[in-house]
Order: C-alpha cells, then sequence, then structure tokens
C-alpha cells in the first residue's frame, strides 16, 4: 500500500455494556478476535501517521517512536526468553527512560505473539487505579526486592506497555484509543484471579454515548522500526493519559493476508 494519504478505517470494536459493574472472575467471557459482541460497534480508526507528533504519553496515553537502525533488524521468533531479556530488555529501558524521564525503567515480561496466536479482541487496559487491584498486581508480579522497595521511595511510579511488530503489519492491526476522548465513565472493571490465587483486575472498555466519542488510532503498515509506548496505569493522573485503551482490530479485506507477529513487554517506571 502507498502512504500518499491517511488511510483511516471502519472497524468493529467489541465493547461492554456501560452498566458500571464489575465483572467477575467465572463470569466474565472474553470476546474473539474477529467476532462482534453484544455491544460492538463500528468505529472510524485514524491512520496515526500523518499526525503522528501530536500525541503525547502522558496527555494521550500513548506515543510512537521510531526507533534507530540497529534495533530493527532482530527475529525474535528465533530467540530464546533468555535472551529476549538480555539484550532487548536493556535497550528497550533506555529507550523508555529517555521517553518518559524516570529516573528507574524495569522491563519485568514481554510476550512474543506469533502467526497461531489470535489477537486479544477487545478494548482494554492491563490495570486498574483501584488499590486493592494494584496491591494485587504487586504481588503477582514478584518485582526483585531493589526494585519493589522503590514503591515506598519513589514520588512516583508507572506501568508502561511497549508494543512493536517483528514483520510489517498486514492484518488485525493495533488500535489506541486517544484518552482524551474516552470519559471515566466508560472504564468498566474487570476482577482477576491469577492462578497462584492472587486477585486483581484491569479496565475493559465500553462505549455509554450514542454518538462516537472515543477516537481510534493505528499505523498502517507498522513495521519493526516502530515502536508504540502506552500507559497501562500511572500514579500522577494530571491529565487524562494515564492509562490508555488498546484491542486489535480487523481491517476489512485483509483475511487472506499473513498473520501478525509481535512482541510487547511491560515495563514499571519509578521516578525519585
Amino acid at each position: 500500500m502507498s502512504q500518499s494519504g491517511p488511510k483511516d478505517i471502519v472497524a468493529t470494536i467489541n465493547y461492554f455494556a456501560a452498566d458500571g459493574t464489575t465483572r467477575q472472575p467465572g463470569i466474565f467471557k472474553k470476546p474473539v478476535h474477529g467476532v462482534p459482541s453484544e455491544h460492538a460497534r463500528s468505529m472510524t480508526i485514524h491512520d496515526v501517521r500523518p499526525i503522528v507528533g501530536n500525541f503525547k504519553l502522558d496527555a494521550n496515553g500513548f506515543q510512537f517512536v521510531k526507533l534507530p537502525p540497529k534495533d530493527t533488524g532482530r527475529d525474535f521468533n528465533a530467540y530464546e526468553d533468555e535472551t529476549i531479556a538480555n539484550e532487548y530488555y536493556l535497550e528497550l529501558a533506555e529507550i523508555v527512560k529517555n521517553l518518559t524521564g524516570a529516573s528507574t525503567v524495569h522491563v519485568f515480561n514481554h510476550v512474543l505473539r506469533q502467526t497461531a496466536d489470535a489477537p486479544t479482541g477487545h478494548p482494554h487496559v492491563d490495570y486498574t487505579g483501584v488499590p486493592s487491584h494494584l496491591e494485587g498486581t504487586k504481588a503477582e508480579l514478584r518485582l526483585p526486592p531493589p526494585i519493589s522497595a522503590l514503591f515506598n521511595t519513589s514520588t512516583r511510579y508507572a506501568y508502561i506497555n511497549a508494543w512493536r511488530p517483528i514483520r510489517t503489519i498486514q492484518r488485525d492491526p493495533l488500535a489506541l484509543a486517544d484518552a482524551l476522548t474516552v470519559p471515566a465513565s466508560d472504564y468498566q472493571l474487570r476482577a482477576r484471579k491469577f492462578p497462584s490465587g492472587v486477585e486483581s483486575g484491569n479496565y475493559i472498555m465500553s462505549h455509554g454515548s450514542k454518538e462516537e466519542m472515543h477516537r481510534w488510532y493505528y499505523m498502517p503498515e507498522m513495521s519493526p522500526e516502530d515502536l508504540v509506548v502506552f500507559k497501562g496505569y500511572d500514579t500522577l493522573q494530571d491529565e487524562k493519559g494515564w492509562r490508555c485503551p488498546h484491542t486489535a482490530v480487523v481491517v476489512e479485506g485483509t483475511a487472506g493476508l499473513p498473520p501478525r507477529e509481535s512482541i510487547e513487554c511491560r515495563a514499571i517506571c519509578f521516578w525519585e
């Protein structure tokens, strides 16, 4: 495809009911990617490329970063998890530190999504602002003691995701909502219980307004040199970008194209 103009699309977003209830473990039914749910609605997904510089992590909840050439040629599918942790985590931590101004950035896990892995089919945020959920997340992560100690000594902390393709995206791109356009009432709570027994939660999204309110963005033909960093939670909530809804979307006419492959890392940032 040529990049000769904005390539806005219309895609289905699998929203949940805007009812203010907490979805409990065992009752919550995760929508299937590509299958419209009960409260799904068609939304415009805007091409971010012409205005990519307008979006900032703290204000909008996400920000795109162009990676240096040395970071773009990896075949993560051929790497062992230990190699990714030893090499990529350190480089990514520096990128996030430079972007955020954080004193410490600790990358704690990653997910490789390969050709057989279906993308997440509903809009969500990986965490919530509920204190008990945050404590559950800390317990489940079991961060190294020197990192855990920073929760008690830092003035601010934030959970950050960093997502990039392994190969140029031809289908099922990642879409991100501009947090400035999402009212607080559209963040619904989902309670979670990890296999360890630890309880936590995350936000799932509704769209209470009859008019199209959320503004969604994606990057057509996003390549391995493109990284998007987005917020899961931030203790500093002066701006609406302290959390960022995101989901995969189906682009009409791409069903026969190669499935997307991506790597997503999660990190904790501290400001001392």
